[in-house]
């Protein structure tokens, strides 16, 4: 099976859960501005935040990263396409 029918299988996968990620991250600051102080005086709380936003973000990156081959692929073909068929 091409490599292009495969990934387009996922491409949904990614979309949300990248849209996820970054709905969960501007939540996480949010929260974090709300609640400041608490998380400033306590050390516990700061370092849940640090690894949630971190989670949070790697998830955003590997979504983002792994639905772009999916649009440098498509806008390779168009452009395979277009230059055919001007030299035609």
């Amino acid at each position: 099976m091409p490599y292009e029918i495969l990934a387009q299988r996922w491409r949904d996968f990614y979309v949300v859960s990248g849209t996820a990620a970054a709905t969960l991250v501007g939540l996480l600051f949010v929260g974090l501005s709300l609640h400041l102080r608490a998380v400033l005086s306590r050390s516990e709380v700061r370092a849940l935040a640090r690894v949630a936003l971190a989670n949070f973000g790697l998830m955003l990156f590997l979504s983002r990263n792994s639905w772009d081959p999916l649009v440098s692929v498509g806008a390779a073909t168009l452009q395979e396409d277009h230059h055919q068929s001007a030299s035609r």
